[in-house]
């Protein structure tokens, strides 16, 4: 009922207070699977350990169900800050783990899932919040169906929301989850000129996750862009790729992309990524 009060410093604490509620309920329930099976395990009472963990099972579900409940119409609020903190608190429904509460066959969760993801995909594409778009793009749950909202914001007319979408790019999406044409769209508007710090941000997707996936061979990488159709945006690579080659065993650098990359690879890559570039090619 504090989800619904006029005051909305009370819905943000509120938000706040049930993400907490559910993350806990999340994050315990494999290691209470496990206990319970042990005792039951070692006394003979497997079958009646096994009813009560069924029990605590649907309890846990049907309590991260009603707070999901809760926490929906919180998403839409007209205060920014409160839909951010009902964002946040949306997280925990997201990872493995809540699946193990869920039964293979539950529908309620699978909707309310389907539910709150739809809401957060809007979210990350209308909210007239920066932070709460950029919040969005680094939490939604990455998959096939996401990704193109992902994408699409790293066109934003925000940076800290340009950056987030990078990121997220960065650390759930492998360059095989693209297509070609989603590569060269993440690279046109994220090696831009324009903007310092959102060229850093695909400077660090292209040489830390793609070139590294592509085990620093630059001619796979760039197969993989489609160079006959895609020539400006594979010059632009290109350039990135040799000028990090150059600089990145360099102590002292000015370039923020430099300092961003260095900081994924460890000596040996180091060593693995310029010898791949630099060498000479017949």
């Amino acid at each position: 009922e504090y989800l619904s009060v006029e005051k909305d410093s009370i819905r943000t604490e509120s938000c706040n207070m049930l993400g907490w509620c559910v993350e806990n309920l999340v994050e315990s329930s494999k290691p209470a699977t496990s206990i319970l099976k042990k005792k039951g395990s070692k006394n003979g009472g497997g079958a009646a350990n096994t009813k009560q963990n069924s029990a605590a099972s649907g309890w846990k579900l049907e309590c991260i169900l009603d707070v999901g409940r809760a926490l929906q119409p919180r998403l839409t609020d007209k205060i920014a800050k409160v839909r951010n903190a009902a964002i946040s608190a949306c997280v925990p429904y997201f990872s493995e783990r809540a699946k193990l509460i869920s039964s293979a066959d539950s529908k309620d969760f699978e909707k309310m899932i389907t539910s709150i993801q739809n809401t957060l995909l809007w979210i990350m594409t209308n909210d007239s919040s920066a932070p709460n778009r950029a919040l969005v793009a680094q939490i939604v749950h990455v998959s096939e169906e996401t990704i193109p909202y992902v994408i699409e914001r790293v066109k934003d007319v925000d940076v800290k929301v340009r950056e987030a979408a990078l990121d997220s790019l960065r650390e759930n999406v492998n360059l095989d989850d693209l297509t070609e044409d989603q590569r060269v769209e993440i690279l046109r508007y994220g090696l831009t000129k324009r903007c310092p710090s959102t060229h850093a941000k695909a400077v660090e997707l292209l040489c830390a996750n793609w070139l590294k996936s592509s085990k620093f061979d630059p001619i796979d990488l760039l197969d993989s862009l489609n160079p006959v159709l895609n020539e400006s945006v594979c010059e632009l690579a290109t350039e990135v790729i040799i000028n990090m080659a150059s600089k990145i065993d360099c102590e002292d650098s000015d370039d923020v992309g430099v300092e961003l990359v260095r900081k994924h690879f460890g000596g040996p890559e180091v060593r693995s990524f310029q010898q791949q570039i630099l060498k000479k090619r017949s």
